[in-house]
């Protein structure tokens, strides 16, 4: 039977932002998995002001702390092998500085459901190459075949009442295998991927979706609209 891989979109928002008061400690990012279901995590990035310290763990194991960033935007972490989530992944921001500070994480992957047969934890510490159950290396080959380049790019775009589309000026699709869409407002946006066509539903403002058609470079081009006399200023993040 063949394993479908689920990206981690279908599960949690890959793309997560914070305002960090000054002095303080808290939580700024967290993907839970279904029950009964095995991750790997791919790509992890983070966006932050300085003067911020972040601490990531898997599954309640601590895996950095007090770093300052987690790759970039342009460069995120990028994890061959992947690594193993039973449970959860937690990110978590302290603000050293005497003022507000922004914190994006971005982490990316996708998810299985677990097989019965792994009793215990066949995993390695570290989560390193070990041997694992047949059903488990099929699940890290289809990985290799279904991870994207691991590019990412960010995109900031002005609506209005007329159709905004956006694709790549040099080569024409954008060719981004997943994506995130943020409004900052002031007004609801629209949006439509790969074909113009009016949604029925609006992106209000401060909310975010995430766009994984399941295949890499799947998203060639997004269009974008507010009503009539409103405007939104729009954020994509995107992995190609």
């Amino acid at each position: 039977m063949a394993l479908i891989p689920v990206p981690f979109s279908q599960a949690f928002n890959l793309l997560q932002e914070v305002i960090l008061p000054c002095g303080e400690m808290k939580r700024v990012f967290y993907g839970k998995l279904p029950d009964n279901h095995v991750g790997f995590l791919n790509q992890l990035s983070s966006n932050s002001s300085q003067g911020v310290l972040l601490s990531w763990t898997i599954d309640g194991e601590e895996i950095l702390h007090d770093e300052t960033q987690f790759g970039n935007g342009v460069s995120p972490l990028i994890f061959d092998p992947p690594y193993v989530v039973h449970d959860n992944i937690e990110v978590y921001a302290r603000n050293t500085t005497c003022n507000d500070a922004r914190v994006e994480i971005y982490c990316d992957g996708n998810y299985y459901q677990d097989t019965p047969a792994r009793k215990g934890n066949i995993y390695p510490q570290y989560r390193e190459p070990a041997p694992l159950l047949p059903v488990l290396e099929e699940i890290r080959d289809t990985l290799k075949n279904e991870k994207p380049k691991g590019e990412s790019t960010s995109e900031l775009i002005t609506t209005t009442d007329s159709v905004y589309e956006l694709y790549d000026r040099q080569y024409g699709d954008l060719g981004y295998t997943s994506c995130s869409i943020i409004n900052t407002g002031p007004d609801p946006v629209y949006f439509s991927v790969n074909k113009w066509e009016m949604p029925n539903a609006s992106l209000g403002v401060g909310e975010s979706a995430n766009v994984d058609l399941g295949r890499r470079c799947g998203i060639k081009r997004l269009f974008f609209i507010c009503e009539s006399g409103k405007t939104a200023t729009v954020k994509v993040h995107a992995i190609k």
